[in-house]
């Protein structure tokens, strides 16, 4: 069973349990841009059986619900564009099976929680446009599926850890409008799948490596450096093609 934004609004406004049939067939919930707002049901945990939540943009507020650490089939999670504030929940790691985690453009605040690299599957992580502090962690290097890592405009500050170059499947990594510091690791550079490289409002020192563009074929689409880093050569590919979504 897939319950939309057609069906399924009066159960926010009214707090409401879900009808028939029984919550073990509702496998979708999306009710992305229907107006809804105040806290996110904690009801929606005994939805034991979802696979995608999509409550995104919308006017939720309050903290993210650890309930949802109980979604253990989830594997889409989009909370994006609400008010959402507090901390990421650490128990999201018992969502074995997600795949995408789109959180931004919130007020989250706090760390990145560690525990997150225990989501081996996932490919699409965004915390992008938060309050988000502390350092990123470097278990983070663990989700070798990833393919989009967006960090951008919020407070994260130390080093950019070395274990990022484990993530040789990252096509989008964007760092940018932080308060990071230090050098970029070498191992950056050896993620040759990369298209998209921002780490722009950054307080980054050090030199570019001479043959960046040799490392980093594809980043022609967008490598963008900005702080103390001395750029030295230009990566001479042509933009490649639009990048398709993910499956």
């Amino acid at each position: 069973m897939y319950l939309r934004a057609g069906t399924t609004a009066s159960l926010f406004a009214t707090g409401l349990t879900f009808p028939a049939p029984p919550t073990e067939t509702v496998r979708e919930v999306v009710l992305q841009g229907f107006g809804l707002s105040g806290i996110i049901p904690p009801h929606l945990s005994n939805l034991s059986f979802l696979e995608t939540l999509d409550l995104s943009d919308n006017l939720f507020h309050g903290p993210i619900p650890s309930h949802l650490g109980r979604l253990t089939l989830l594997q889409n999670l989009f909370l994006y564009n609400n008010s959402l504030d507090g901390t990421i929940p650490s128990n999201l790691s018992n969502c074995l099976n997600l795949l995408q985690m789109h959180l931004t453009y919130n007020q989250l605040s706090g760390n990145i929680p560690s525990s997150l690299s225990f989501l081996t599957q996932l490919k699409v992580l965004d915390v992008s446009v938060n309050n988000l502090s502390g350092f990123i962690p470097p278990s983070i290097g663990n989700l070798t599926s990833l393919i989009y890592l967006y960090l951008a405009r919020n407070r994260l500050s130390g080093d950019i850890p070395e274990e990022l170059g484990r993530l040789q499947n990252l096509v989008h990594l964007q760092i940018s409008q932080n308060q990071l510091s230090g050098v970029i690791p070498s191992s950056i550079y050896n993620i040759s799948s990369l298209e998209i490289f921002s780490v722009t409002g950054n307080k980054l020192t050090g030199e570019l490596p001479e043959d960046i563009g040799l490392r980093l074929p594809n980043t022609m689409r967008k490598l963008a450096f900005t702080g103390g880093q001395k750029r030295r050569q230009r990566p001479r590919k042509p933009p490649p093609n639009p990048l398709p979504g993910v499956s």
